[in-house]
């Protein structure tokens, strides 16, 4: 976790960590996951309120078919980010691991090393697309990689490692807020996070908002496709005219 988190917020949740598992809280342990899986499931529905107010429309989608989308949202991103931060955390150990095992092939470890990096990127680009495509209640077509996913993972990586200098280079937070400095620290983290994956959101709204075959701001749906939506409205409406009037 070293390669991505400030130090002091790194050591705030290695001296969190180390008693949870010296110690074999099991119980505590099993609680606090289920409050971590409910805090992210609340922040999820927040994130797509909040992909709503940026391209201006209003929540048109029934209150359970929501909750469902944010809880497969929540599920998702758990699974992908964990991919992701098991390859880019532990994947020298999993390549030291796979080569005690199966030989030290020189191309088998070069390839593992850069493997590593594009299936954690890969995964990370595959949560946020997700998130950009499900969580707005607007008509859009699926894409893998979006203007507004790259600038939201090159931006959250940037300054993860300029935050990172800065925190070892140049700020003294434990001379002025001793311990909570490091909840400070990672406080900040995640609002840098956060603000990259809002930023992405805006982005790809504004390139969604400019584009010739997209909508403008308050429409759930691109004109293309509304007017193909009414269109086949009144032809069904037409169809019923003409059964009723012939079985008349």
């Amino acid at each position: 976790m070293s390669q991505v988190m400030p130090p002091d917020a790194l050591r705030l949740v290695a001296d969190t960590l180390r008693p949870v598992i010296k110690d074999q809280h099991g119980g505590l342990l099993s609680f606090g996951i289920l409050v971590t899986i409910w805090v992210a499931f609340v922040g999820i529905s927040a994130i797509m309120s909040l992909f709503n107010s940026i391209y201006g429309v209003e929540e048109t989608r029934p209150y359970w078919r929501a909750k469902l989308i944010s809880l497969g949202l929540t599920f998702a991103l758990v699974v992908l980010i964990s991919l992701a931060s098991v390859l880019g955390f532990f994947g020298d150990y999993i390549g030291n691991w796979l080569g005690t095992h199966f030989g030290h092939d020189t191309a088998i470890n070069f390839l593992w090393h850069i493997g590593k990096w594009v299936v954690s990127l890969a995964a990370l680009f595959f949560a946020l697309a997700l998130v950009y495509y499900l969580g707005p209640d607007v008509k859009q077509q699926w894409k893998w990689i979006t203007p507004g996913s790259t600038f939201a993972v090159m931006l959250w990586l940037l300054s993860s490692l300029a935050l990172s200098i800065y925190v070892q280079k140049f700020a003294h937070y434990n001379a002025t807020y001793g311990s909570l400095g490091g909840v400070i620290i990672l406080m900040l983290w995640f609002y840098v996070g956060g603000l990259a994956i809002l930023l992405g959101a805006q982005i790809n709204a504004a390139v969604e908002h400019l584009a010739a075959t997209g909508k403008v701001p308050g429409e759930h749906y691109p004109a293309s496709s509304l007017a193909a939506h009414r269109k086949l409205i009144a032809v069904k409406k037409s169809a019923v005219r003409i059964r009723v009037s012939t079985d008349n």
